[in-house]
């Protein structure tokens, strides 16, 4: 199979979004956050980019940099919180996500777990760069 950047991007957006489950597990279900485990979705990233057959040259580690972004900024500012509303046993609708966003508290609280969970991603990232590295 020909490798694609198109196919690799495809498959570190699914490996990233796969990889956030157990951050996203701990901070809606256990109520706390562990940003630690965001650095994982650097690493699904690769790992899906590789699985889908991406192109691998000296543009990886910006793919993989821009996806662990991308999949951490939908994991947090989305995914979080509709699970937040759903986990009240509150229907999820726009209504009810702009409301959880209407109040400064929330958007504070999110913010910051936003700023944490992307400087481990970004740690997350480095690491696999560095690992790259190694391999070419």
């Amino acid at each position: 199979m020909k490798k694609s950047y198109f196919m690799g991007i495809l498959g570190a957006l699914i490996g990233g979004i796969i990889a956030s489950i157990p951050w996203i597990v701990v901070y809606v279900y256990l109520n706390f956050i562990y940003s630690f485990l965001a650095f994982l979705v650097a690493m699904g990233a690769l790992y899906g980019y590789q699985l889908f057959n991406g192109k691998v040259d000296k543009k990886l580690p910006f793919i993989i940099a821009i996806v662990s972004f991308i999949s951490i900024t939908i994991a947090t500012l989305v995914i979080i919180p509709s699970l937040l509303i759903v986990n009240e046993e509150i229907p999820l609708t726009i209504a009810n996500f702009k409301y959880l966003y209407s109040s400064s508290e929330f958007v504070s609280a999110i913010i910051k777990d936003y700023v944490i969970s992307i400087i481990f991603t970004f740690l997350g990232i480095s690491s696999v760069i560095k690992n790259l590295s190694f391999q070419t």
